[in-house]
C-alpha cells in the first residue's frame, strides 16, 4: 500500500492598506470576487490594480493566488516570480511558489524555494512541512522526518503533519511510531478516514488484526464507498478465519464496483478457504476473464481448467491513494 501524503497550501490574500486609493479599491473588489469564488473576475481586478501600481509585489502575490485557485500553476509561478523580483525578502512568495512547483512535480525547484523561505523565516511550520513532502518524493525519509519534527514543534495541532510523519516512520519501518502519529492525527481530526485506514494497515502489519478491523470499520462508517477499506477488512477477516464477514466485504465491493475483477478473485479464494470449491470456481473464472490473470493459477489448481493462456502478465495494481492536494491554510504577509 502506498500511503497518501498531504500537501498544505496557503490560500490567503496579502494585506494591503492604502486608504481610499484607486489601487486599493480594485484590490478590495478583487478580494471580494476571490473570496466568493469568482476567480476570473478577481484576476481582472488585480490586473487593473497592477496596471495602476506595477511595483507593489503584494498585488502580484494576490494575482498568483487567483491563478492557483484556478489550477493555472504556470501562471501562478510567473506571478510569484514577479513578486519575488520586486521583493526578494518575502518568505511567503518563495513558499507559495514552491508549492506551485510541487503541483507541476518540479521538485528540485520547489525545494530550492523552500530553502530560501526558511532562510528568510525559520518560524513557519508550513515551509518545513512542504520541504519534508519534497524530501519524501525522493525517498530521503530521514531528512523528511527531521522537517516534519520541526513543523510539528512549530504547530502541534496540524493533524496532517502527524499523518505525513507517520507515513515517513512507516517507510523507515518504525510501525509503532507510525501508529502513534496516526492516533494523534485522529485525536485532532476524528473524521480523517485516511488516518484510520493507514493506522489499520500498520496494525495488520504488526499482527494486530482485531485493531485493524476496528479501524477499517471506522473508515467505512465515515465513507461507505471506500473500496480499500473493504478490501483490507476482508483480508483481515480471512486471516482471523471470519470467512463469512470477508465474503460480505468482497461482495460489497462487487455491488459498488461491478467491474472490480480483484473482488471476484478474493471472494472466490475466500470460498476456497471455507471449503466451498464449487461456489468458488465461478468467481475465479470470472476474475480471469475480466483480466485478473492470477486467477488462472487458482483455476488450474482447484477448478481443473487447462485452457488458460500459456503466458500471462500480472496486471493487478495495488490499491493506492494519490497525494491529495491540500485543504487551504491561511497565512498573512507583514506589511
Amino acid at each position: 500500500m502506498k500511503k497518501k501524503f498531504y500537501i498544505l497550501s496557503i490560500i490567503a490574500l496579502v494585506s494591503i492598506i492604502e486608504s481610499c486609493s484607486p489601487v486599493n479599491n480594485y484590490y478590495i473588489l478583487g478580494k471580494k470576487d476571490y473570496q466568493s469564488g469568482n476567480y476570473p473576475a478577481a484576476l481582472d481586478k488585480f490586473r487593473i490594480a497592477i496596471n495602476k501600481n506595477p511595483n507593489d509585489y503584494r498585488l502580484y502575490f494576490s494575482l498568483a493566488k487567483a491563478y492557483s485557485s484556478m489550477a493555472n500553476h504556470k501562471k501562478a509561478i510567473e506571478a510569484y516570480s514577479k513578486a519575488i523580483k520586486l521583493n526578494d525578502k518575502d518568505s511567503l512568495s518563495y513558499l507559495n511558489r514552491g508549492i506551485e512547483y510541487i503541483f507541476l512535480e518540479e521538485y528540485v525547484k520547489a525545494e530550492s524555494d523552500f530553502n530560501n523561505a526558511i532562510e528568510l523565516d525559520s518560524s513557519n511550520y508550513l515551509t518545513y512541512f512542504s520541504r519534508a513532502y519534497v524530501e519524501s518524493t525522493r525517498r530521503d525519509f530521514k531528512s523528511a522526518l527531521k522537517d516534519y519534527n520541526s513543523s510539528i514543534v512549530l504547530n502541534p495541532n496540524n493533524e496532517k503533519a502527524y499523518v505525513n510523519r507517520g507515513n515517513t516512520k512507516g517507510e523507515l519501518q518504525n510501525y509503532p511510531g507510525a501508529i502513534e502519529d496516526y492516533t494523534k492525527a485522529i485525536e485532532l481530526n476524528p473524521k480523517d478516514s485516511n488516518a484510520y485506514l493507514i493506522r489499520g494497515f500498520d496494525f495488520a502489519l504488526l499482527g494486530g488484526f482485531d485493531y485493524a478491523i476496528e479501524d477499517f470499520t471506522k473508515v467505512i462508517e465515515i465513507d461507505s464507498t471506500n473500496k480499500d477499506a473493504y478490501y483490507f477488512r476482508g483480508d483481515a477477516f480471512r486471516v482471523v478465519n471470519k470467512y463469512d464477514s470477508a465474503l460480505n466485504d468482497f461482495s460489497k465491493i462487487i455491488e459498488l464496483y461491478p467491474d472490480e475483477s480483484k473482488a471476484y478473485f478474493k471472494r472466490g479464494m475466500t470460498m476456497l478457504d471455507k471449503g466451498e470449491k464449487k461456489s468458488a470456481c465461478p468467481d475465479l473464472e470470472r476474475a480471469g476473464k475480466m483480466g485478473y490473470f492470477d486467477a488462472y493459477a487458482a483455476i488450474e489448481k482447484y477448478c481443473k481448467k487447462t485452457n488458460q493462456p500459456k503466458f500471462h502478465k500480472q496486471i493487478d495494481k495495488k490499491h493506492r491513494q494519490k497525494s491529495v492536494k491540500p485543504p487551504a491554510e491561511k497565512a498573512k504577509v507583514k506589511k
